[in-house]
């Protein structure tokens, strides 16, 4: 009868999309997920909620699992459960503070905290630090069975325990199922998808800057040598580099003038209905540190995203049009922290291309010999599969690193070009010049509304009410909302063959010289 009662249960479980699960800091994510504030970024092992990844730690963990020295596996195994404890940590507090009262009486009521506060903010914190203190004994228990294991194969198992629960990006989950649920219309969709692709990767990188607006960054505290680019702590390297948006203007648009400037993001509406505005006369663009790996080493990057209040239709029934556009411009530095690739990317995932520094591509010269056949450039890998789409180099000795100019094209917010940025240099009639704010990316996941704070995207990690008709379009290839804004942390590139925030991207798709 128990068994029957289990199955029952279970089945009901699957149909209403799962049940609650027993711990609360399992819940956390559960709950957050039913009222649309989870973090999407970060992905949760199962059974372990006090442990999140992202694709950084997710590469840290595969590292670990390659590992054949007992102490090192050990050291690494260890390191990767706390950083992943620290991620969770943060992942909960931040849909703790997005959470209705509701999903906060829910929590309280289904883990009995009979002694929690009443009042919103004040249960906030509480759940906050009963999150801090379960997650920490059930982390310290992992830690004990990895200092307790008495051999390479015992840790690895572990290790392989917890990669194997570890959840599918955003991007990837459910993507079998919107594939099935348009079976007839996949082979349509995918060869319209290729042909995007094929017209993405083959797309002219020049146009007219006759008439431009400058967004530059506010004044960085000294400049950029190389005798002080070793100790530059990441905020001043940040803004040191911060680029120049070369933002082309046409004259005889047919669209608003303001679809083409870059602005502050600001949320309107309720919780339940949250509208995405920006404020164009607030130029502001959001950063983050990352971290490349090539081989052992990891290098500095900086990413940049700018948003606009719309991708412009730029002809009759434009499938690619929609309310709210980005654009992200990331920069890897080398070992010396020079810029040394470039890439652009749009929010959605779309038009990824890069660009490398001329004195990258000499050395590749010079430790590999000319480029392989049918290719320009030495850094580009053997042609086949989905290799990355490398226009032109960047004009760069290395001898005096330099804030780059980007320069945007109109309506299509496509990166044209990559340059030092010089005065002297820019082509055509500068109309305005604008300074712009850096701010925390993390800040787009904690902004006002209302009596509270709710992020700009959606549990899926999209931009709340920003879907485009290619979406629809391309839904039986398996891609969720092509073309749709999203969250860092959640964008793939050239057609889902590569997550753009895996940190080995340009380790698999360039060929890099030995003294990057």
């Amino acid at each position: 009868m128990r068994e029957t009662t289990s199955a029952v249960v279970l089945v009901v479980c699957l149909m209403a999309g799962g049940c609650a699960p027993n711990r609360f800091v399992d819940g956390v994510r559960y709950t957050a997920e039913r009222y649309g504030v989870r973090s999407a970024a970060t992905m949760e092992a199962a059974g372990r909620g006090y442990l999140r990844f992202d694709h950084a730690l997710l590469s840290d963990l595969d590292d670990a699992l390659a590992m054949d020295d007992e102490r090192a596996m050990r050291q690494a195994a260890v390191t990767v459960l706390q950083d992943a404890h620290r991620r969770a940590v943060g992942a909960a507090d931040g849909e703790i503070e997005r959470m209705p009262p509701a999903g906060l009486d829910e929590l309280v009521r289904r883990y009995h905290f009979s002694d929690a506060p009443t009042e919103a903010a004040a249960r906030r914190e509480f759940l906050k630090e009963q999150f801090v203190a379960r997650s920490r004994a059930a982390l310290a228990a992992d830690v004990a069975s990895v200092e307790q294991a008495r051999s390479v194969d015992e840790i690895r198992r572990l290790l392989r325990n917890i990669r194997r629960a570890v959840e599918p990006p955003a991007g990837d989950r459910g993507k079998v199922a919107r594939a099935l649920l348009a079976a007839p219309l996949f082979l349509p969709a995918t060869i319209g998808a290729e042909i995007a692709d094929a017209e993405a990767v083959a797309r002219e990188t020049t146009a007219d800057f006759e008439r431009v607006i400058l967004y530059e960054p506010e004044e960085a505290v000294g400049a950029a040598r190389p005798a002080n680019l070793a100790a530059a702590p990441v905020a001043v390297l940040a803004g040191w580099y911060a680029p120049v948006f070369v933002q082309q203007v046409n004259p005889e648009a047919h669209y608003a003038a303001e679809d083409d400037r870059i602005g502050r993001v600001y949320l309107t509406g309720t919780p339940e209905r949250i509208g995405v505005r920006i404020d164009v006369s607030s130029p502001v663009v959001y950063w983050t540190h990352r971290e490349a790996k090539i081989g052992p080493r990891r290098y500095d990057q900086f990413v940049y995203v700018a948003w606009y209040p719309r991708r412009p239709a730029m002809s009759e029934n434009d499938p690619a049009a929609g309310e709210i556009d980005g654009v992200v411009v990331r920069i890897t530095l080398d070992r010396y922290r020079r810029p040394a690739v470039y890439e652009f990317v749009r929010s959605c995932g779309c038009y990824h291309t890069l660009w490398v520094a001329e004195f990258v591509e000499a050395a590749a010269r010079r430790d590999y010999g000319p480029p392989h056949e049918g290719q320009r450039y030495v850094v580009e890998r053997p042609a086949g599969g989905r290799g990355l789409f490398l226009p032109e180099l960047v004009r760069d000795d290395g001898t005096a690193p330099t804030r780059p100019a980007t320069f945007v094209s109109a309506g299509y917010h496509l990166l044209m070009a990559v340059r030092p940025f010089r005065d002297d240099a820019l082509p055509g009639e500068v109309l305005a010049r604008k300074r712009y704010r850096l701010e925390p990316y993390e800040n787009l996941t904690h902004l006002p509304l209302g009596d509270g704070v709710a992020s700009m995207f959606g549990s899926d990690g999209l931009v709340h009410h920003a879907g485009r008709a290619e979406g629809w379009l391309l839904a039986p290839t398996g891609m969720l909302s092509a073309g749709q804004p999203r969250q860092l942390g959640t964008m793939k590139i050239r057609l889902d063959a590569y997550d753009y925030d895996d940190p080995r991207l340009l380790e698999q798709t360039l060929r890099l010289p030995r003294g990057f």
